[in-house]
């Protein structure tokens, strides 16, 4: 379904199906990994440059609504890894 976790599927449209393993591989990195094996194989799931520039730009606009919620991860094919984009800054 478009559900895993609290995590929500939004585009595509689960009509055309989903697929979770990405995100369950890097949610497995990140909650069971050891910190050699994060270390090594981050990047390989998120793209770190864009998460650093997401993270000073919230900080630096005092976005502290947009640090837990109001984003997106989005991956443009499956040899990519994630990229987050910020949503909902009217808070700020």
């Amino acid at each position: 379904g478009p559900f895993w976790g609290a995590w929500e599927q939004k585009i595509p449209n689960t009509d055309l199906g989903n697929n979770w393993i990405a995100f369950e591989a890097l949610s497995q990195l990140a909650v069971n990994g050891t910190d050699q094996e994060f270390i090594a194989e981050i990047s390989k799931h998120i793209n770190l440059e864009v998460f650093i520039d997401y993270y000073l730009f919230v900080n630096m606009i005092k976005g502290y609504d947009n640090v837990g919620k109001n984003w997106f991860l989005l991956k443009e094919n499956n040899n990519e890894p994630f990229t987050i984009i910020p949503w909902d800054l009217d808070a700020t």
